[in-house]
């Protein structure tokens, strides 16, 4: 499983359902690197990208480009109290392999996909800009001037960042 790949793939699903564009693209966390090379697929197939929107999506420095990592948004996370230490859940390293293929309970399902997105990312290299429609939804989780400025190194064209006031966990449940 490489981001890149899982693009390809996604790209190829959407264009099953709707052959041409304008597409309407979005991501969520490090779904929105996917998202941003769907977006490069789509475009390469000269298809129209009419948006792509990120929600509270991240990436490191080194998929810009640059040698040094600064802070690693999702290490960052990984750091957080209201995620288990990892060396203390060997059980989820051990259902890797199934992610996204057998449903887990609880807190499970979620730990696996935020591994699995980690890893993923850990060996995305650099990522292409976008030139195209963009919107950045930013949660209050994160330091908006400073993930306004890391962006801006990636898309190109014309973007619209927007502050939420809410929580980078809570951004898809409701009430928002």
């Amino acid at each position: 499983y490489t981001i890149k790949r899982a693009a390809v793939r996604h790209a190829r699903a959407i264009r099953s359902v709707q052959p041409h564009g304008p597409y309407l693209l979005g991501g969520y966390s490090m779904g929105g690197l996917e998202a941003l090379m769907v977006a490069h697929e789509l475009a390469a197939d000269g298809e129209e990208v009419a948006l792509l929107a990120l929600l509270d999506s991240y990436f490191t420095e080194r998929m810009i480009g640059k040698k040094r990592p600064a802070v690693d948004r999702v290490g960052a996370q990984q750091n957080s109290s209201f995620f288990p230490k990892i060396q203390t859940r060997f059980s989820i390293i051990l259902r890797l392999p199934i992610a996204g293929l057998v449903p887990q309970k609880g807190l499970v399902q979620f730990e696996l996909f935020r591994l699995l997105s980690y890893i993923s990312g850990h060996f995305v290299r650099k990522v292409r800009p976008w030139a195209g429609p963009t919107v950045v939804y930013i949660s209050d989780s994160e330091d908006f001037a400073s993930t306004r400025t890391d962006w801006e190194e990636l898309l190109l064209g014309n973007v619209s960042y927007v502050p939420l006031p809410v929580h980078h966990l809570d951004m898809l449940r409701a009430p928002h």
